[in-house]
């Protein structure tokens, strides 16, 4: 009777379809539990703060109050009383679509078609995305501010030479070049496995019809691969003032002279709290919740035009 019972347990699509549902809710329950926490209770608990002020009593205990805008009109201060985060921001994110997304581009297709080292080249410049990118940096900064100046004064006698990210000259530059390593590795495999996927037939067809590897490169593959770039033109325009472009990892907490927003917000952060003593440099949590919506304001309507734009006059496939 019990394997009859069991048998017929087995057989009894309600029971399967449990067990299906409890796998299913198994594994919906981390990116659920990543979405409420991540997403809906931080962007809330923002919201909150940004108009919250709190108050220190005689006897400790902080004192909670409704703030109206006070929070928004010091963010705004704090944003544009070192124009130079707001431009590196921009400089930033403009050199990256618009030196090293092309650059990328153009040696994708190259590793694509095969050329000379294609292979060795496609493992040598993903090497930033495997090791460590807190011992690459320390290596570059050890590079630039040591290595450098030791070898121009000993075999070209220049004495007193300042480090590369030490001077105020060239630093930012040196900042760029670092982040293009990482943005052009990762890119360039997005970018030439995306091409790979492009149908052979295709290709044949065009060199048939008397195309080079030019024309190939315009009227065909940017075409096919257009939605992939679209996403990380959208990605990069979104993270403008979010992305801190590894000033911490170059600079410790010394950099903020040529630092970036997000270089801004992640050292306040790093040191600050939801109050803050009155004559301190340090920037108060409800003023930095401020600040992120503020931003958001901007970065979200941009966003989308710019996804518009593209999607609207990029090349198409057909």
């Amino acid at each position: 009777m019990e394997k009859e019972y069991a048998l017929k347990k087995r057989k009894n699509p309600i029971y399967k379809n449990k067990k299906k549902l409890f796998f299913y809710l198994l594994l919906m329950v981390i990116p659920v539990a990543h979405f409420l926490v991540f997403y809906v209770y931080i962007n809330f608990n923002s919201f909150v703060l940004a108009f919250s002020n709190y108050t220190r009593a005689d006897e400790g205990f902080l004192l909670k109050s409704f703030a109206g805008f006070s929070n928004f009109k010091q963010g705004f201060q704090e944003l544009f009383k070192y124009p130079y985060r707001i431009k590196n921001s921009l400089l930033f994110t403009a050199g990256n679509i618009f030196i090293v997304t092309p650059i990328t581009l153009l040696f994708s297709f190259y590793i694509y078609k095969k050329g000379p080292c294609s292979g060795f080249f496609r493992v040598v410049l993903y090497i930033p995305q495997i090791l460590s990118e807190v011992v690459i940096g320390l290596i570059f900064v050890k590079l630039c501010n040591s290595v450098i100046p030791t070898f121009a004064k000993q075999v070209f006698g220049m004495e007193n030479v300042m480090g590369f990210l030490e001077n105020p000259d060239t630093s930012l530059y040196f900042v760029f070049f670092f982040n293009s390593l990482f943005w052009f590795g990762v890119n360039m495999l997005l970018y030439s496995n995306t091409m790979s996927a492009i149908n052979e037939s295709i290709i044949e067809s065009c060199h048939l019809d008397g195309a080079n590897r030019i024309q190939e490169f315009w009227y065909i593959v940017l075409p096919m691969i257009y939605p992939t770039l679209v996403t990380m033109i959208v990605v990069m325009v979104s993270s403008t003032f979010t992305e801190q472009f590894r000033m911490y990892t170059l600079f410790s907490n010394r950099g903020d002279s040529i630092g970036n927003i997000g270089y801004f917000l992640y050292l306040q952060v790093q040191k600050s709290d939801v109050w803050v003593p009155a004559g301190t440099t340090k920037v108060p949590y409800t003023v930095l919740s401020a600040i992120g919506l503020m931003l958001t304001a901007v970065v979200l309507p941009t966003t989308l035009i710019v996804k518009k734009l593209l999607t609207k006059y990029g090349p198409r496939e057909d």
